[in-house]
Order: C-alpha cells, then structure tokens, then sequence
C-alpha cells in the first residue's frame, strides 16, 4: 500500500477543457487525441496532445493558512454534464435533439468558459496596469500599490466564478441558441479564451460587448466544423419583421399584376426577383433560429468566426488541420493581436 489518496484531486488543470480541445484534434489512437497549437506570441506552431496545450499546474486551486482550496472538482462536475450534451449536438448537427435541461447546460458551460481562462485574469491585471499607468501620466502617485500580485489574479478569478457564474448565466439564458456548420473545405479554429463576443451597432462611450447590449452575438465552437452562437433576440425580431415586410410587398405587387392584366415593368420584375433572393436568404436563418436547423454558413464567415477567437485569444490557438494563416495574418498587420483584448482607459 502507498500513502497516496486513491481519489486525490489532479495537480494539472485543464482552463480550455479537453472536452471542447478534442473537437479540433485527430484521434491518434483511441481515446488519444492531438491538436496542432500556435503560440501567437512567439508565432510558434506545433503538434501535440490535447493533454498538453490550455493546462496548467494548480490553475484552478490556491494553498491558504486553512489548507488547499480547489475549484476544480467543481469545474470538471461541469465539464461532465456538458460532454455528453456537446457530443450528442454535434453528432445530431441540429438543436432540436436538446432538451431544456440541456440547453440550461450549455449556457453555464458557456458562462464558466467566460469566466474560467486566462484571458478574465489577463484583462483585469491589464486594467489594473492600465489604471496605474494613467494616473503616473497625470503626475499622481498612489499611496498604495493598485496592481495585483499573481496571487490577488488568482483569487479574483476564481472568486468570480463564484460571484459571477449566476449572473453571466442568466444572460446568456436571454439569447437566441443557433447552431452554425462550417462548409467543407473551412474549419474553426479554437483559442485559449475561447468565448468570443461580437456586435455591430455602436453604442459610443460605454462600447457594445456587454452581455446585456441589444445587438451582442456570442460563439463558442464546439468542433472544427460547428460553432454554438447565442444571438441576441433583437436579431430574430428583425429578421422576422424583414421577411413579413418582404413577403407582404412582393404580395401586393403580384395581386397588382395580376388584377391590372398586364405584364410587370422591368424595374418592378427585378425589384420581385430580389424580393425573392432577400426571403431564399432569410428562410435558413429563421429555420436555424425557430427550428434549430443548423445554419450553413459562408467560407467567408467562417473567416470572421475565426478572426473573433484570434482577437480574444490571450495566448494559444489550436487547429485540427494546422492552418495557421489567418492569426499569422493579423498580428503581421496589428502586433496587439498577440495578447487577447484590453480595455483602454482614456
């Protein structure tokens, strides 16, 4: 017999769980998977074993003068409910095989991945340098030192996974689910802060990647050919409201035709004609929204896809067939891209 604990808690712990690496990995041997990782960094890339790559000794777990506290069998109790339901949706490739427990499961794994990485702890010791460097700018020495220590970065992340996990759950609850297919030939990339968060409309001041701004779509690929996204329900709104309008005025220009017993103008038959593009391009997005079809998506979106995870990435990217070109791309154009995104204080 060894004094070892036969249930003792691992010391290496994974902050991009190997549930969601292995759908960017080619199953090596059974049950051993490999992925191929670039640093952004350094520009590094290599191949390795989805065990290696987004892990890190005692990430989740902290010694006090009580003893060791460990969230980590909570995060991998998580990890656990959300396997099988990940797993079953990309086998199934649409959303209506989830049930309401399920999809409850999704948005506490997506909350937990915002919350969890590298990139929650990275951002708030930025902003901390970020404060300190303004006021030495002004001229204005602070009494006590405001940047944390590696420890105080630690304790504040794992402390809002406590605090926050409830609250960034029920928003991503409030949204949308859509389940998006990449064409054959394109695949997703993954990066190590692998929630990313996207919105067009401007808010000004206040910036517009709140999970609570009208207008936020949020994205967690699951596998190198599927991506969860949770849409805001002002997109569904607009949409269903374009694609009444649309039908109602091709309607009524048709009945017009029809009663007037003439042939349509050139310019009205082609106004009808891109009526009916507009609702052919509609039609799948509401089937993805109110069915849970999968969307098919462009070569070209699955570029800005992956352009997000580059953005939001603060270290590493993983790729199952290796294909670094786009990240290389933008840290050649922007070296901030080499750290995952900072707010700026003015």
């Amino acid at each position: 017999m060894t004094d070892r604990k036969i249930n003792a808690e691992p010391r290496r712990h994974h902050y991009v769980p190997r549930l969601l690496l292995k759908g960017f990995a080619i199953e090596r041997k059974r049950g051993r998977h490999q992925t191929n990782v670039l640093d952004k960094r350094t520009g590094r890339a290599f191949l390795t074993s989805i065990e290696n790559v987004m892990v890190e000794g005692d990430f989740n777990a902290i010694e006090t003068e009580r003893g060791r506290v460990s969230l980590e069998s909570y995060l991998s109790g998580r990890e656990s409910q959300a396997a099988p339901v990940i797993d079953r949706l990309i086998a199934a490739g649409r959303l209506d095989v989830l049930t309401p427990e399920d999809r409850k499961t999704l948005y506490q794994f997506a909350a937990l991945q915002m919350l969890r990485g590298t990139g929650h702890r990275a951002a708030f010791l930025a902003a901390s340098e970020s404060v300190d460097a303004r006021f030495k700018e002004m001229g204005l020495e602070l009494a006590e030192e405001i940047i944390p220590t590696t420890l105080e970065v630690k304790l504040s992340g794992l402390a809002s996974i406590a605090k926050d996990l409830p609250t960034y759950e029920a928003h991503i609850a409030t949204k949308d689910l859509v389940l998006f297919r990449a064409p054959r030939g394109s695949e997703f990339i993954l990066g190590d802060n692998p929630v990313a968060l996207n919105n067009r409309p401007s808010t000004g001041f206040w910036g517009n990647l709140g999970l609570a701004c009208e207008g936020i779509e949020i994205y967690l690929p699951i596998s190198s050919h599927f991506s969860l996204g949770f849409w805001c329900p002002s997109h569904r709104e607009k949409i269903t409201a374009a694609s009444s309008e649309t039908r109602r005025t091709i309607g009524n220009l048709r009945a017009q035709a029809t009663l007037s017993g003439r042939p349509l103008p050139q310019k009205m038959s082609a106004f009808l004609e891109q009526g009916d593009d507009t609702l052919a391009r509609m039609a799948p997005v509401l089937a993805a929204l109110e069915l849970g079809h999968a969307l098919d998506i462009t070569r070209e979106n699955v570029i800005h896809f992956n352009s997000l995870q580059v953005a939001h990435a603060e270290r590493y990217l993983v790729s199952r067939d290796g294909d670094f070109s786009l990240p290389h791309e933008m840290i050649s154009e922007h070296a901030s891209y080499r750290t995952g995104r900072r707010f700026k204080i003015s």
